[in-house]
């Protein structure tokens, strides 16, 4: 089976993320319904591979019964490598409207830093 082809974005972020050594990378707006899409363009399948460990944060509108795949608003917070080994918590607004979620990290210095992604409709 030939690899999956994404769009040149997929690329130019990577490359980013890689160049500055980026550990957590919050999007907005990603305007996609996760769970209206093939498993194979699923989240996690598009960033596969890119870094050695990888821990996902998201949030869409799980209220709304469209069941097409473009829907707009969602937010995520990609922890990436030694990143994902600090995370004490994470999780996403109670109601499902996708509007923010949240990932905590606890350092081994006794730190604590909370990232917030929101989307203001």
């Amino acid at each position: 089976m030939a690899p999956m082809q994404f769009s040149p974005k997929h690329d130019t972020i990577q490359q980013f993320a890689a160049a500055q050594e980026v550990d957590a990378l919050l999007t907005t707006e990603n305007n996609v319904a996760w769970t209206h899409i093939p498993a194979g363009h699923q989240l996690c399948k598009c960033n596969k591979g890119w870094w050695e460990a990888l821990h996902i944060t998201m949030a869409h509108n799980q209220t709304d019964s469209d069941t097409n795949p473009y829907q707009p608003g969602g937010v995520t917070v990609l922890s990436i490598n030694k990143a994902t080994h600090q995370i004490s918590g994470a999780g996403k607004d109670s109601q499902a409207p996708g509007w923010f979620c949240w990932t905590i990290y606890h350092s081994i210095q006794n730190r604590t830093l909370l990232l917030v992604v929101a989307y203001w409709p």
